[in-house]
């Protein structure tokens, strides 16, 4: 573009000056025109030249400004707007090119705000459209309107995720309007809350029928769930199960117990706190057995006549050692009597009466007989009917089985009564306790017992209620845990502390239960809580067994399949957002089941947008590279269609002012016709364009006319030129001596000014020293001033202390004249004790005259003291300001060096710039040197554009310089010679002829000296 403009420029000179100059030396060597003459054509030929050179290089410099900033939109970079003033030829097209730039600047901010606000999460951004118009303004609402749509599902889905991850789970579901992904998102989250909501529902069934209705054999519906929702009911199921089978056989054996029933042991294999239960069952069983074999033993040796024959007590403990210590009582209270009776029916069957007994049995000695004779049948019945209370009471287990009292007599029917009395005793305690047994092990915990007992009855009475009292605060305890879980409150725990031994350990047992079970749920609940807060946290490392495992399998599955899952939307984002990689997909074979779908889902999302981008995109890069494509012919739908109707549009409106209208008219430019103009009908920026267009060649049609209209006055003003060249090179000369002097100054005053600087620098280290000297000096005087206050400190205590030696010396004294007193009643025996008091007196008085004493100078010590501190307090003030006024004269010498440098600096600039104007003025004088020889070229110049100029086609001409030639020229003498160069001096024009090589020679032709081939074909692209 500049070699060009050169081009033309150099064209304008030549074609003016060549043939004028050429003329006017062959007409003044034949002396048809005077030197005045010459001159005022040259004045005036050179006056054109600067009219001509001053609108070509406004003329390109527009244009190149122009040029540059629609090759940087055409690149896609944000070009600067373009400062141009309405008497500028390209006025028209920089105005509608600066509207553009702003408009694109604008719509890449708002674009880039948009973009960062999605990338956050924010879908409801509000846009600014009020500095928008045209498409850039439609694209920008549609990019809004569409985010909107994007965010009202997001949100809705995100507000019901929220409420789940609080643990609000209710009927309530997403009813928002969605389409594509976003639906099948909808109804995927609505799935899931369905799920969520029959597992919670089973769950509650399964709590209310185990824990409040006693059901122990209902659990959760697996059939309504799928996947791992199934195995989690069924899970639930298991864990129902794992508390419900031993129960249930607890049960079991409890109710074969309290019937009489003792089962075999438990075989099967439980773990922890079940085995636990296991074995007090065994234990249990096992000394049931035991007891009954030893009643058994008992029974047997009774049986057999063994009436010595005792339980072991010491093989058992607790309970089961009382019954059968309480048993061997029984037996003890029964038996002894029994022995004595049989010691007395010994007697009486050898003989031996107690009493008075004769040998024969006459009279009463024969009623005794016949009472022994009944008292053994009295005793025969009654072992009978004692026998058979036994037998129905040990063996048949009929404790309501009685004594017939009615056979009985007397004390014997006393007997057999206390022998009831007795199982009553024992009966009565054991119904009592059976009955509490059996409502303990169906699951119903009786009142405690209010009946009175004695002795070990009352033992064990005591014993029922506090169990009784232990079932009700361990039911207490475990309701409280129930509802707590209930409610959520799953950091709850029974209190161990109000309980001892196996219902202590009962509950620490339930509340290990508890924690094995509601941890693994917390963690699970965390994680989840945090997905679906969209954080995903590192995978679960914690040990757990079972179906908590699972559990943390599943939860670690579902984070990395979470967290794959972002990584490959992230890798997309950048891909597209950041490194506009639009081919970049998600892995879909990474994921299953729906997360398959979801990044299915995805890939399909990016490419419905990314497809019609690619289009647009290939379309406006043929559109940037100079092509206009065939119309879009794919089908879309919605916004896309708009898109592809748009872009179509463009298309048809580019053909029609490229190619068949303002391609047309550019082209008659380019053939040098420039009365063609663009002639339909644009709309918008496009009507600008029309109008810049036909702007541009009416300008370029009246700039020709303009150029032609003033070769006229070209070769009048070639000979102001040459004089004005000459004296300019005169000046020039003088300009540069002057120039000489002035540079030998400013050496000088560099000099001085390096000088001032180096000084300013050696006073700024004083001035440095100084101030360290003054900051250590008050460094000192603040010691200083810290010695003198102690100084003065322990000058106060010290006068403190002579206050009291005064005091002291006042009381000595005062028992000196008490004990010269006592020393004058003493008499003789007291003289000795009077010159001793004397003399202490006198020192008492001189102790106190020396303290009056060092008090005063004391005194005059603190005084001192003081003033030293004033003084070393102004001095210290006074250093102060003196440290403050060298900081500042240190930083006004800082300054000045600062000043000073940079003022030899300027000088160097200035000296540089003087140096430089100097050879300039120089070269000036050699360029008016060569310009008073150029100006000669001017006439031939001048008919040459003549000549250019009469190529194109123009509406209308206002001068005759086209038709007629020039006026200066006119007569027989122009019209009979032909045009010749002026020849050329090689001294005048040695630097001149080496810089146009082509004017050697004195070669005339003007085709062979300015080649115009390039030019027409530089014009015609242009």
């Amino acid at each position: 573009m500049h070699s060009f403009k050169n081009k033309m420029i150099f064209i304008s000179i030549f074609t003016i000056f060549f043939p004028l100059l050429t003329t006017l030396g062959a007409l003044q060597m034949t002396g048809g025109v005077s030197s005045t003459v010459v001159f005022g054509a040259l004045a005036g030929a050179i006056i054109a030249m600067g009219a001509a050179v001053f609108t070509t290089e406004k003329l390109f410099a527009s244009s190149s400004k122009i040029n540059a900033a629609m090759e940087k939109l055409a690149r896609g970079e944000q070009a600067d707007t373009l400062k141009t003033s309405g008497d500028d030829y390209f006025f028209p097209i920089a105005s509608s090119l600066n509207q553009m730039i702003i408009q694109n600047a604008v719509f890449k901010r708002e674009i880039e705000a948009a973009a960062g606000s999605m990338a956050n999460g924010d879908f409801n951004f509000s846009v600014n459209l009020n500095e928008l118009a045209g498409f850039y303004r439609a694209s920008l609402e549609k990019i809004a309107d569409a985010a909107k749509k994007v965010g009202e599902p997001v949100a809705a889905i995100n507000a019901i995720l929220d409420k789940v991850s609080k643990g609000d789970i209710t009927n309530e579901r997403i009813t928002i309007d969605a389409r594509g992904a976003f639906a099948a998102l909808k109804t995927n989250t609505n799935s899931l809350l369905a799920t969520i909501d029959n597992l919670l529902n089973e769950v509650k069934v399964v709590c209310i029928a185990t824990i409040f209705e006693g059901k122990l054999d209902k659990r959760a519906n697996v059939s309504l769930f799928q996947g791992r929702w199934a195995r989690l009911a069924a899970g639930i199921n298991d864990i129902v199960n794992t508390f419900v089978k031993p129960l249930t056989l607890s049960s079991d054996y409890i109710t074969s117990i309290s019937n009489g029933t003792i089962p075999s042991k438990i075989t099967e294999e439980y773990k922890g706190d079940f085995n636990i239960l296991k074995n007090s069952f065994n234990v249990c069983i096992n000394n049931l057995q035991a007891m009954i074999k030893e009643v058994n033993d008992l029974t047997h040796a009774a049986a057999d006549g063994n009436l010595k024959k005792r339980g072991n007590s010491e093989k058992f403990e607790g309970a089961y050692r009382e019954i059968i210590g309480g048993i061997n009582q029984t037996l003890d209270s029964v038996i002894n009597p029994i022995s004595k009776m049989n010691e007395h029916l010994v007697l009486l069957s050898k003989g031996e009466i107690s009493g008075k007994i004769e040998d024969e049995c006459k009279g009463d000695f024969c009623e005794l007989k016949d009472s022994l004779n009944k008292l053994i049948t009295t005793l025969d019945n009654l072992l009978n009917e004692v026998k058979v209370v036994c037998i129905a009471t040990i063996f048949e287990g009929h404790i309501d089985k009685r004594a017939n009292v009615s056979l009985f007599q007397g004390r014997w029917a006393k007997l057999a009564s206390g022998i009831n009395d007795l199982i009553n005793a024992f009966a009565n305690p054991l119904k009592m306790s059976a009955n509490y047994i059996t409502q303990i092990g169906s699951g119903k915990i009786p009142p405690v017992i209010s009946e009175e007992y004695k002795g070990d009855f009352n033992i064990i009475k005591d014993s029922f209620n506090s169990c009784i009292n232990n079932l009700n605060n361990l039911t207490v305890e475990v309701e409280a845990l129930t509802h707590a879980a209930t409610d959520g409150k799953l950091k709850v725990r029974g209190n161990a502390d109000k309980f001892a031994g196996v219902y202590k350990e009962i509950i620490e047992e339930i509340n290990s239960t508890l924690d094995a079970i509601v941890n693994p749920l917390n963690v699970a609940a965390d994680y989840v809580a945090k997905i679906s807060k969209g954080e995903v946290s590192e995978k679960i490392t914690a040990e757990y067994k079972g179906d908590f495992n699972d559990i943390k399998n599943n939860l670690n599955s579902l984070i990395n399949t979470v967290d794959t899952m972002l990584n490959e939307i992230k890798t997309i984002c950048i891909a597209v957002i950041f490194e506009g990689k639009l081919d970049k997909r998600t892995g879909a074979s990474q994921f299953s089941g729906r997360w398959a779908k979801l990044a299915s889902g995805i890939n399909d999302i990016v490419n419905s947008l990314v497809n019609p981008l690619k289009v647009s995109s290939s379309y406006l890069q043929q559109i940037s590279q100079g092509e206009i494509p065939a119309k879009i012919t794919e089908e879309y739908k919605g916004d896309f269609n708009e898109i592809k109707n748009s872009i179509n549009t463009c298309l048809d409106t580019l053909t029609t002012l490229i190619i068949t209208d303002g391609g047309a008219a550019l082209q008659a430019a380019a053939d040098k016709d420039l009365t063609a103009r663009v002639k339909k009908t644009y709309s918008g920026l496009y009507d600008r364009m029309k109008g810049n267009i036909n702007s541009l060649i009416e300008n370029l049609e009246d700039m020709f006319k303009q150029i032609a209209a003033n070769s006229e006055n070209v070769s009048s003003s070639s000979n102001q030129i040459s004089k004005g060249a000459q004296a300019l090179a005169q000046g020039a000369s003088e300009q540069a001596s002057a120039l000489e002097e002035v540079s030998s100054s400013l050496h000088q005053m560099n000099s001085m000014a390096k000088q001032n600087a180096a000084n300013a620098k050696e006073g700024q280290n004083l001035t440095t020293s100084a101030r360290s000297s003054t900051e250590r000096g008050v460094d000192s005087m603040k010691k200083m001033s810290v010695a003198i206050n102690q100084i003065k400190d322990s000058s106060n205590n010290t006068a403190k202390i002579l206050k009291t030696i005064d005091e002291i010396a006042f009381q000595t004294n005062l028992l000196a004249l008490n004990a010269a007193v006592e020393a004058a009643r003493a008499g003789d025996a007291g003289k000795g004790f009077a010159v001793v008091a004397d003399e202490v007196r006198n020192l008492a008085m001189r102790s106190a005259e020396a303290a009056k004493n060092t008090a005063r100078m004391i005194e005059e010590s603190v005084k001192y003291a003081n003033n030293g501190v004033s003084i070393n307090e102004e001095v210290m003030k006074n250093l102060d300001e003196i440290n403050g006024q060298v900081k500042k004269v240190n930083e006004f010498m800082s300054e000045i060096s600062a000043a000073s440098e940079q003022q030899s600096e300027g000088i160097n600039q200035i000296n540089t710039a003087v140096a430089q104007m100097n050879q300039v003025t120089q070269q000036n004088a050699a360029y008016s040197e060569e310009s008073a020889s150029a100006s000669q070229e001017l006439t031939y110049q001048a008919e040459q554009m003549k000549n250019m100029i009469l190529q194109f086609k123009l509406s209308s001409v206002k001068t005759n310089v086209l038709s007629g030639g020039f006026d200066v020229h006119s007569g027989p003498a122009f019209n009979k010679r032909p045009v010749q160069p002026a020849p050329h001096k090689k001294k005048d024009f040695k630097e001149f002829e080496q810089a146009q090589p082509s004017l050697k020679g004195g070669d005339s032709d003007p085709k062979k000296v300015i080649p115009f081939d390039e030019d027409s074909q530089v014009l015609q692209e242009f």
